[in-house]
């Protein structure tokens, strides 16, 4: 899939005209290629792993220079602290190679849900063309999973971010295809607390684990 082709280009405009400018949009580029080659080195952790836990993020931060902030490119920022303390009582540790596999072992994957690094406004974030993005991208990206990848039968689900939630339950009309199963997708599994960013005791509660 070409996301950035003229049509998605367009809709990319009806989002937010700034990205457009050359430069900027050859950086977004650059984020979603650094950022799409880092998840599948990470998906070769799950050879002998099936999948059980499943959150769903936004996408890698806009950031105008410099080597892209992204998930799966380093192991100390406070997304990291949140996810590893879900599954760990120790700290985040220092080898990322290490950090990530142990994850993996614990079943736990981070998947985007739009390919673009903007500056996402809840205006943006409210958008039809905003869902239709997300519909698009996680079908495609879902579909190319099923072909690598194994789902645990009791497949959980979260999200990171509550109107990212909301955009992905809406676009998807509350379920959604993963592996062999159909899984329900609720506002009860958005893991973000008033502060708007993911908490490990509510990530814990919706996965089940102790």
């Amino acid at each position: 899939m070409n996301y950035f082709d003229e049509e998605h280009i367009y809709k990319l405009k009806s989002l937010s005209p700034s990205y457009l400018e050359y430069s900027k949009l050859e950086r977004l580029k650059y984020i979603y290629t650094y950022s799409k080659n880092k998840f599948e080195e990470n998906l070769k952790r799950y050879k002998e792993t099936k999948i059980k836990f499943i959150l769903f993020g936004e996408a890698p931060p806009w950031t105008e220079t410099g080597i892209p902030q992204y998930f799966y490119s380093s192991i100390k920022g406070n997304l990291h602290k949140t996810f590893w303390r879900t599954f760990f009582t120790s700290q985040v540790p220092s080898d990322m190679s290490f950090a990530y596999q142990e994850l993996a072992n614990r079943q736990f994957l981070l998947l985007d849900s739009i390919p673009y690094a903007l500056k996402y406004s809840s205006k943006i974030r409210r958008t039809i063309t905003y869902q239709n993005l997300i519909f698009e991208y996680l079908t495609t990206e879902i579909t190319l999973l099923n072909k690598f990848l194994e789902f645990d039968s009791n497949l959980k689900i979260a999200f990171a971010f509550r109107i990212n939630a909301e955009a992905i339950i809406n676009a998807f009309s509350g379920e959604i295809a993963i592996g062999k199963d159909i899984v329900q997708l609720k506002d009860s599994y958005i893991s973000a607390d008033g502060t708007g960013f993911p908490k490990s005791d509510k990530l814990k509660l919706i996965f089940g684990v102790n």
